[in-house]
Formats: structure tokens, C-alpha cells, sequence
């Protein structure tokens, strides 16, 4: 059975750096297909549940600015309703990660928001202080994060089998819809920008998505 055919809207769950998107575009030109405009959803600003947090902490304006890509923990749409998780390789997601906060940084320093001198975090900086041990709540966390508390039926879109996945799932074809340059990372190129202790971390801080979603582990 196809989403739209389950009687109830489908929650689109999307991790940044996994083409989530256009993957989001893509399924919201399928719902007018079959005249079903906001057949598919995603977070937004209307769902967030008041007090998610265990110590009710507000909030914050850089929070707030990753709203489309909260999981189902902090929202108030129903755990159970049938969902799509956008997945990604671990490997190239995080150097995707990485090249997207350095396209930001850079922006920033050439409109003067940031001082010409600002330093650029290599990876592996990048990395140990805004993945590892960030000082917030962040988005840049294992896709298994998204899996956890969905209780509904959940169709996987991996980055790697985009195309295929989609029809599967929605039984339609994809068009390119959107191009981001930080999703141009594979596998191969991303372990050349990486150390061995990266990997090593990395297999281990993405332990979960290599086992939940099938990739092999270096």
C-alpha cells in the first residue's frame, strides 16, 4: 500500500546532510499529483511540543533555526502516524557536515559577520566540538536519533538509493528538484578527508545507523 493510500498523512523525518530537501520537494509535487497537497509533512514551527524538555528549557534562537529538522521527541504529531526517514552513510555525512558549516563560515566572513581572521575548523575540530561534545542540543546526530519513539509503519529513503527508494516508496519517479554542493560527498572521497582516530569515532559514535540501516562499517 502507498503512503496516500493509508488513509492518514505521512511525517516526513529528515537529518540534515541527507538530501532531505529535495527529498521533501520531491514528495511534496507527488501529494499534488494525487491531489493531496500536504499529504506529506514535516516539523514545523506549529508542532513543537511546549515543554519537551525533561528540565522545561526554552527554546533557543539557535534551536529554533533547525525546527524542520526536529525528530518526533520534540514534536507534538503522533509517534504512531506512518512516517519516511531520510538516511545517510556515516562516513560521508559527517565530511558533508563539515563542508556545510564551512560554506557558513565562510559566507559569514565575506558579508563581515564574522572578523576576516576567523580560524575554519578542520574536521576533525569540527567534529570533536560540535558533534562529540557540543554545548547544546544540536542537529548533527546519528539519522537512528529520528528512528527512535516512531511506533507507526517507517519506509526508508537512504541517500545512496535515492531514486530507487523513492519510487519504492512512493511509486513514483524522482526529479531533480534541487542541488546542494555539500551533498556531493561519497564515501570515497569523504575517508580521504579523514584520519584513522576520525573513523574510528565515527564508527562508533554512528554505531547505531551502521546496524539499523545497513552500512558497513571501515
Amino acid at each position: 500500500m502507498k503512503p496516500w493510500e493509508t488513509g492518514q498523512a505521512v511525517s516526513f523525518w529528515h537529518p540534515p546532510k541527507t538530501a532531505g530537501a529535495s527529498i521533501w520537494n520531491n514528495l511534496i509535487r507527488v501529494s499534488m499529483l494525487h491531489g493531496k497537497q500536504w499529504w506529506y509533512r514535516q516539523a514545523d514551527k506549529r508542532s513543537i511540543k511546549k515543554n519537551y524538555d525533561p528540565g522545561l528549557i526554552e527554546l533557543s534562537k539557535l534551536e529554533y533555526s533547525w525546527v524542520k529538522h526536529f525528530p518526533v521527541q520534540k514534536m507534538s504529531i503522533d509517534p504512531a502516524t506512518p512516517s519516511i526517514l531520510s538516511v545517510r552513510d556515516p562516513y560521508s555525512r559527517c565530511v558533508s557536515m563539515w563542508a556545510y558549516y564551512k560554506k557558513h563560515a565562510y559566507r559569514k566572513i565575506n558579508n563581515g559577520i564574522l572578523p576576516k581572521n576567523t580560524p575554519i575548523r578542520s574536521f576533525s575540530d569540527f567534529m570533536e566540538f560540535t558533534v562529540y561534545s557540543p554545548k547544546m542540543w544540536n542537529v548533527w546526530r546519528p539519522c537512528s536519533y529520528w528512528r527512535h519513539h516512531l511506533t507507526g509503519h517507517v519506509d526508508i529513503i537512504r541517500y545512496e538509493s535515492l531514486k530507487e527508494d523513492f519510487k519504492r516508496v512512493t511509486g513514483e519517479d524522482w526529479v531533480e528538484i534541487s542541488k546542494n554542493p555539500t551533498q556531493r560527498w561519497d564515501r570515497e572521497r569523504a575517508l580521504e578527508v579523514m584520519t584513522d582516530d576520525d573513523i574510528k569515532k565515527i564508527t562508533n559514535r554512528f554505531a547505531e545507523d551502521f546496524e539499523l540501516f545497513g552500512y558497513e562499517k571501515v
